[in-house]
């Protein structure tokens, strides 16, 4: 815990920091093959929550921080507990700690009704776990959905006026550096506002 803690103070740019809450790997149905969010992370909801609290009663000096909700799919959690974390974050923001709001999730999990809610709580970045554009290699990673949906919702999330920032994974069951490559420019050709690999 202390090292995410210190992962507070990695700089995103010369003013402004991210600040990483780890919510649970709640909501998500599906078990791809290389992951394992509660052993990574070790969140827990009252932990998450905890942590948001601290922020609120405690504020960090001298800078304002963008809250990022990490390690798990936030949209794909209960909307009930969404609402628990946007709205502490939402506190946060009132303060002046926190400037902006980013979560990560994935592609089943995003439609018009959810980005209104982030938008409605202050979320300006979604970062989306697009991993591949190769439908076969998205099966053989038990992805649980398709390179149509990582279209479809990139479309929803800049429509909406969201950044996006999209992220793959390389050497995934099924993949080769050729098909790779073919990932890297159909994740491009989506004009993220960034790619993290």
């Amino acid at each position: 815990r202390g090292g995410r803690r210190a992962a507070a103070s990695q700089t995103m740019s010369a003013r402004v920091r991210i600040y990483p809450v780890f919510i649970p790997h709640l909501g998500c149905p599906h078990a791809c093959v290389f992951c394992n969010q509660h052993e990574i992370t070790g969140a827990a909801a009252d932990e998450a929550m905890r942590q948001l609290n601290s922020l609120i009663e405690n504020p960090p000096q001298g800078t304002a921080y963008e809250l990022a909700f990490y390690g798990g799919s936030f949209t794909a959690i209960p909307a009930e507990q969404q609402l628990r974390y946007l709205e502490a974050a939402g506190k946060a923001m009132e303060r002046g700690t926190v400037c902006s709001i980013r979560l990560s999730t994935r592609p089943d999990a995003v439609n018009e009704e959810i980005l209104e809610r982030l938008l409605r709580y202050g979320v300006k970045t979604v970062e989306m776990g697009a991993q591949s554009m190769q439908d076969r290699v998205l099966a053989l990673s038990g992805r649980g959905h398709s390179a149509a949906d990582v279209q479809r919702a990139s479309a929803l999330i800049r429509e909406a006026g969201l950044k996006l920032v999209l992220q793959m994974m390389t050497g995934l069951p099924g993949s080769d550096p050729e098909t790779d490559i073919e990932t890297a420019r159909a994740l491009l050709a989506l004009k993220p506002d960034g790619v993290r690999i």
